[in-house]
């Protein structure tokens, strides 16, 4: 009886080199999937949060989306690479597309725990920054003013804590110079876009029913850590995804090292007689 049972081969059991080649072929198109993400979530960061950027007191945040992009394009080239390893069943190009999973899985590890860490400190950092901004460069600086324009518009909110913090601005002090006052007839207490229904000169008015009262820094740390929470999601499970699929090509690429030794085994043993 143990005479008839045949030899156990790279065939056999539920790991066999034909189940792991599907396995193996099914991830690579996942990863092809998480490159398609990961490209749409740089979109989606580029054209729904890029507002805000110039009011950040530094560049965490579109280094961030930056890495995004960046393993977008990694693994799309993987993505390419894997196929080509794939069907040319060659254990060194098998060998060189785990590493370049494994690289990636390193970058995407890293990017997850920058949006993380950034997403812990972005709320301490704009209390400081953000009021400097509107009192020092608002009306000086063309994308800081554009970007209060945008926050104030899509926050429905005045100010950064509340609208009184524009009467300690240099837009204030500009806007409302004596030869500004004279030509106008009255000040200006807030830009008019902090009104309620935005016209000419509708800033001159504090009343509660044309202006908004509450300020903007709640509303644009929210906007900040919603970025910050999509893109840390993203890229953990993406790298899960690479994780598993590493995994998988190992025991690809042992599997396959493995039936070229019994092929050359084999070989060698014919030759022999």
């Amino acid at each position: 009886m143990e005479r008839n049972r045949r030899p156990r081969s790279s065939h056999d059991g539920c790991c066999n080199l034909r189940f792991l080649t599907v396995i193996v072929y099914f991830f690579n198109f996942l990863h092809f999937v998480c490159s398609l993400t990961l490209g749409l979530l740089f979109l989606w960061t580029f054209y729904f949060k890029w507002y805000f950027v110039a009011l950040l007191p530094s560049y965490r945040y579109v280094q961030i989306a930056t890495f995004c992009a960046i393993l977008s394009v990694l693994l799309l080239g993987t993505f390419l690479f894997g196929y080509l390893a794939l069907n040319k069943e060659r254990p060194q190009l098998t060998a060189i597309y785990t590493l370049l999973l494994v690289i990636i899985l390193l970058v995407e590890c890293g990017t997850c725990l920058m949006a993380y860490s950034y997403y812990e400190q972005v709320a301490l950092d704009l209390k400081s920054s953000l009021i400097t901004s509107l009192i020092r460069d608002h009306s000086l600086v063309e994308n800081i003013s554009d970007a209060f324009r945008d926050l104030h518009r899509l926050g429905k909110c005045c100010g950064v804590f509340s609208f009184e913090d524009w009467r300690n601005s240099l837009w204030w002090q500009n806007v409302n110079d004596v030869q500004s006052g004279v030509t106008r007839g009255f000040d200006l207490i807030v830009p008019d876009f902090c009104c309620q229904t935005v016209i000419n000169d509708c800033g001159q008015s504090d009343h509660p029913s044309n202006i908004y009262y509450n300020g903007c820094l709640s509303f644009l740390i929210r906007s900040v850590q919603e970025g910050l929470f999509v893109i840390a999601t993203t890229t953990l499970a993406v790298s899960f995804v690479q994780l598993l699929g590493a995994c998988f090509t190992t025991c690809f690429y042992q599997q396959m090292k493995r039936l070229l030794n019994v092929k050359r085994m084999v070989y060698n043993y014919n030759n022999a007689f």
